[in-house]
């Protein structure tokens, strides 16, 4: 950036681009939680995957800072779209025994030392962009072959496309039993005020939602470790499939929240004190901690609840799962 006269080495510029894209990463969380609870995860993940190669493209081929911001703005909007509805969708793909395997598929460490390397190589930013976006192209091809999350399909009484991806999901698994649309139709999923799932008020619409809520909201602010194990493992079996993704962007809007506070906190211990930094995100961390201790439930083992109702009433015993779960749902943990 410097080398090319975009940015002047003597101004905050890198950390506002920082949070201008921390920023496009909340929107797009936001609103891909909204649409993909209500048009699907599959098709909100894919849009968001090519939005990201589109604006990566044209980070690269800037000629400015005003074209970098707003590529970067663009980044941050379809990592947001990208990263919250693909989680959802990967945690209603399987039953709960490798819910926890299917959400580490999602390598960030991995990808970073890869980055890392593909950085090293190509010794200057421009290529680096140009690389990694053009390395994303055929991953774009495969998603294309990934199914609709079964969950959401009965949710929206599509039980003819829910069939037949359990059945799909069953023959990787190597099991024998199928599925039709009229063993589906039976399997309740949605609570009968359709009108509650407008508004992100149904993320506390029960006490024990509201005090879920809390614990992701300071969670969501802390480093990324906590991001990885609370706010996509935890939480995708606290919220019932209605909202599930609406509540994994709207707290992913939080963690962005942080991550476009943490450049600025730089500046602050500049201005203002130079442990300013330091003291405010270990505040933080704690408070997470503490009211994830106090508040949340276990969850090992645990079904997703499909309905407000259970999921205010949850409790993490396996004996509480229902028949019709066990029956529609276990051919994804064979």
């Amino acid at each position: 950036l410097y080398e090319g006269d975009i940015v002047c080495p003597h101004t905050n510029l890198p950390q506002h681009l920082q949070t201008i894209q921390a920023i496009g990463s909340a929107v797009g969380a936001l609103l891909a939680g909204h649409i993909a609870d209500y048009y699907g995860r599959k098709w909100v993940t894919y849009s968001g995957a090519v939005q990201m190669t589109v604006f990566g493209f044209m980070g690269a081929l800037s000629v400015n800072w005003q074209m970098l911001a707003f590529a970067m703005l663009g980044m941050g909007f379809s990592y947001g779209v990208l990263i919250d509805a693909s989680m959802t969708l990967a945690c209603e793909t399987v039953g709960r025994r490798y819910r926890i395997v299917q959400t580490l598929a999602f390598q960030w460490s991995l990808a970073l030392q890869v980055s890392s390397l593909c950085a090293y190589l190509t010794g200057e930013w421009r290529r680096y962009l140009l690389v990694m976006n053009a390395s994303s192209l055929p991953v774009l091809a495969l998603m294309l072959f990934w199914l609709e999350s079964p969950r959401w399909l009965i949710q929206k009484k599509r039980y003819t496309e829910a069939a037949f991806n359990i059945n799909r999901i069953s023959y990787y698994n190597r099991s024998q039993e199928t599925f039709s649309p009229n063993d589906l139709v039976h399997i309740k999923v949605h609570d009968g005020d359709r009108r509650m799932f407008l508004s992100i008020g149904a993320l506390i619409s029960t006490p024990n939602l509201t005090a879920y809520s809390f614990v992701m909201f300071m969670s969501a602010l802390t480093v990324e470790m906590c991001v990885a194990v609370i706010l996509f493992d935890v939480q995708a079996k606290l919220y019932p499939t209605v909202i599930r993704a609406m509540a994994v962007g709207v707290f992913g809007v939080v963690e962005r929240i942080g991550g476009g506070l943490a450049p600025q906190l730089i500046t602050v211990n500049h201005l203002v004190w130079s442990q300013a930094a330091v003291t405010v995100t270990t505040v933080v961390v704690f408070i997470s901690l503490l009211s994830g201790y106090m508040i949340l439930p276990e969850t090992r083992n645990a079904s997703m609840p499909d309905l407000i109702e259970s999921a205010s009433e949850k409790s993490c015993s396996t004996t509480n799962k229902t028949h019709s779960e066990q029956h529609s749902m276990k051919t994804f943990v064979k």
